[in-house]
């Protein structure tokens, strides 16, 4: 019974940052000025709170409905079991997090193969236009795989926007290499 009671208290301890990435999410098909308006609400409304890293790793897993040791230590099945559209939000405010313990989080998340598949690729266009961190961290994942990730006009998109040089300089050698298998 007093489990059952914990639970519940856990989950209405998280019910205002669950509120937050839900907002994010019907915010992710408006154009992309008011998608980045709410991408720093949130960073803004997480860094106001002050949390700690324990209790921002405790919130974050709990909203994206994952154990503690999940989140610390992703792999596939967190991927899988996490929705797409929250990581979309969640991923860049840990990577630029102030704590080095927090990015590590993010950076691990980064690091699987799949998180890049699971995201749309329109929400991590946005990531490599507007964190240059994103950026560094997966440039050799763009150089790899940008056309079957990103596409042709994306690539062509991020070889002049994208936050980072070495995004922007990876997006340009596919768009050199695709000019010069189509004339």
């Amino acid at each position: 019974m007093g489990y059952t009671f914990g639970v519940r208290a856990l989950r209405e301890r998280w019910d205002w940052l669950r509120d937050l990435l839900a907002r994010g999410r019907a915010q992710l098909s408006i154009p992309e000025r008011s998608s980045r308006s709410r991408h720093e609400a949130l960073r803004d409304a997480l860094e106001r709170l002050g949390l700690d890293d324990l209790a921002l790793v405790e919130g974050v897993a709990t909203v994206l409905g994952l154990s503690v040791a999940a989140f610390r230590a992703p792999g596939p099945v967190a991927v899988r079991a996490a929705v797409p559209d929250d990581l979309a939000l969640v991923l860049p405010l840990l990577v630029e997090h102030r704590s080095a313990a927090i990015r590590a989080i993010g950076q691990a998340w980064l690091a699987i193969p799949e998180v890049i598949y699971a995201v749309a690729s329109d929400q991590a266009e946005r990531w490599l236009v507007e964190s240059a961190t994103i950026g560094e961290l997966l440039a050799p994942r763009l150089d790899r795989e940008g056309l079957s990730w990103m596409g042709p006009e994306a690539l062509r998109r991020l070889a002049s926007g994208a936050a980072s040089a070495r995004a922007r300089q990876v997006a340009g050698t596919w768009c050199a290499r695709l000019s010069e298998a189509h004339p």
